[in-house]
């Protein structure tokens, strides 16, 4: 006996029912924002690290402007820097960040990544 099944689309990443959920308060946060014209730096930020801080159980945060930032802060804090060699392995589709982190480093490194992974694209 042969069967059918039905295809349901399912979506990857739908956010705007949690969206709605925080909009107001988003859009309240942004106006003062705005109207202060922080956008970069300023109270908001340091607003964000002190919270940031103690969510992390840490004396200290330092909020950056993108995650190769983060990761080139965390490398040189570790004291990895240029000239080291390391592999990494993780899925492949995470990995420009992390080698872009590295290239600012002058770091040698060789991805070791899963094909398969990017068996969704």
């Amino acid at each position: 006996m042969i069967t059918t099944a039905t295809r349901e689309k399912i979506a990857c990443l739908d956010l705007k029912d949690q969206h709605r959920q925080i909009k107001q308060e988003v859009f309240e946060v942004f106006e003062k924002v705005y109207d202060n014209a922080a956008f970069s730096g300023g109270v908001f930020v340091e607003e964000f690290e002190q919270n940031f801080a103690a969510f992390c159980n840490t004396k200290y945060a330092v909020g950056v402007n993108n995650g190769t930032s983060a990761l080139y802060l965390a490398m040189l804090a570790l004291g990895i820097g240029a000239g080291e060699v390391d592999v990494e392995w993780r899925r492949v589709d995470t990995s420009i960040v992390a080698a872009e982190g590295k290239l600012a480093q002058r770091r040698h490194f060789t991805l070791a990544g899963l094909v398969h992974d990017l068996a969704w694209l």
